[in-house]
């Protein structure tokens, strides 16, 4: 149901500022450099802090790294858990 990359790291969180998506896209720009192929997968309404994430990733070369799932139904969530490298949970708090 979800083209997904073959290695991911995932983030399944809404685009609340608190929620850190920024930060994470920052690190792993970051990262690049040694790691080419770090790419993230966010879950998520499209509201929120979504547009100001989104313009983030533009500005840094990241939108090609980046998969943006939009909202996810909790039934399709435990699958996509599977398939990722990791799951990488940059909250403040939560």
């Amino acid at each position: 149901r979800y083209t997904l990359p073959k290695k991911f790291f995932f983030y399944p969180a809404q685009f609340w500022e608190h929620k850190n998506h920024k930060r994470l896209i920052s690190a792993a720009a970051k990262a690049r450099a040694s790691c080419p192929d770090i790419h993230l997968v966010f879950t998520g309404g499209r509201r929120y802090a979504y547009e100001d994430v989104h313009a983030h990733a533009e500005s840094l070369g990241m939108l090609p790294h980046i998969t943006f799932l939009g909202y996810v139904p909790d039934v399709d969530i435990p699958p996509i858990y599977r398939r990722a490298r990791a799951l990488v949970f940059p909250t403040f708090f939560g």
